[in-house]
């Protein structure tokens, strides 16, 4: 989408929320979040995120994906997370 309505003016961004707190999946920080915040987030949080991608504050961002996580994602932290139950017992991080 951004390559083809960037020229019009459309800017697209995706956000890609981590463990966030609606009430309705059994997340909450009684289960402690796997991610370097040690937290799981709140949709007011996602929402902030949206509001600001949306503002002309942001207007040369897009085409991208904003992550909303934690940090779960950032460098290995979030790969050898997503991958673990595939990694076989000899295969260190």
């Amino acid at each position: 989408m951004a390559l083809e309505l960037g020229r019009h003016g459309v800017r697209a961004v995706s956000i890609a929320p981590g463990a966030i707190d609606t009430g309705h999946h059994g997340v909450s920080n009684e289960k402690a979040a796997d991610n370097p915040l040690g937290r799981v987030g709140d949709p007011e949080e996602v929402a902030a995120l949206a509001a600001y991608l949306a503002s002309d504050e942001a207007q040369f961002i897009s085409g991208g994906v904003v992550a909303c996580d934690g940090g779960a994602l950032a460098g290995n932290f979030g790969a050898i997370r997503l991958f673990e139950p595939y990694l076989t017992s000899n295969t260190e991080p």
